[in-house]
């Protein structure tokens, strides 16, 4: 066969998954611990979420196909005080070098897009379905190999007294190395 050789994506034959509080880094691996640090002045940029990528991994942000009808994954994300009021933030994905002298941003959305904005409780905030109260993420070109780090970094456009919840379910593509 002759002509240019076809490309091969990094990624294929990686899983879907979802990236939620709980696996998150020591500093970052509950709901407590991740509101706490998003309780910051409005104008103020707080890196709320940080995941390393384990050895022989490597992870996108996001998966499946933006322009295929419902293959691409879907996130959902709030910060608020129940019952109060809810914190309005331009939340940034981004892959970090091992040593974080390099970020690279590969997603900026402002959180409202991405919750029911309901917040009474976490159920009446999370969105359920696509395109309700939920964002489209499909996979990312940006890997995060093993040592660099998945992270969230929230910029307070709107802030709220006494945060006490804080919810996010994240598309992302993991794969063996």
């Amino acid at each position: 066969m002759f002509g240019k050789k076809a490309v091969q994506n990094p990624m294929q034959g990686g899983y879907d998954t979802t990236l939620v509080p709980l696996m998150g880094d020591t500093n970052f691996n509950t709901v407590a611990k991740i509101y706490a640090l998003a309780q910051v002045a409005a104008g103020i940029t707080a890196r709320i979420f940080e995941f390393t990528v384990p050895a022989r991994y490597l992870y996108c942000w996001g998966w499946g196909i933006l322009n295929a009808v419902n293959n691409q994954g879907y996130l959902t994300l709030g910060i608020f005080k129940a019952g109060t009021g809810i914190q309005t933030n331009r939340i940034t994905l981004a892959v970090e070098s091992y040593d974080r002298h390099n970020f690279q941003p590969v997603k900026e959305f402002v959180d409202i897009q991405a919750n029911l904005g309901v917040n009474t409780s976490y159920a009446t905030m999370t969105g359920t379905q696509n395109n309700n109260g939920m964002l489209a993420l499909p996979m990312t070109t940006v890997i995060a190999l093993p040592w660099s780090r998945l992270a969230i970094n929230a910029y307070v456009i709107v802030a709220q007294a006494n945060l006490d919840s804080v919810f996010f379910s994240i598309p992302i593509t993991a794969k063996s190395s």
